[in-house]
């Protein structure tokens, strides 16, 4: 980017995804994509416990869907 003269969000947009701790503190600060990583933890313990102690419905494939949530700073 530095190379060719561009700059962030005047020429380029940027989003990453995962609220990493350092993404606010870059200069223009990261918009991101934010996963509920603590409740994604959460759901896999619970399906894995279920599996392990052989509950109903361990077996089954489902589908889970998380919320992400986007928080814009100033890179886009």
């Amino acid at each position: 980017m530095k190379e060719n003269n561009l700059k962030v969000p005047e020429d380029l947009a940027i989003i990453g995804i995962d609220d990493v701790s350092f993404a606010s503190f870059y200069e223009p600060g990261l918009t991101i994509v934010a996963q509920p990583a603590f409740e994604i933890g959460k759901k896999a313990a619970e399906l894995l416990l279920n599996k392990i102690q052989k509950k109903a419905g361990a077996e089954e494939k489902l589908v889970y869907r998380f919320e992400p949530k986007l928080i814009v700073r100033e890179s886009c």
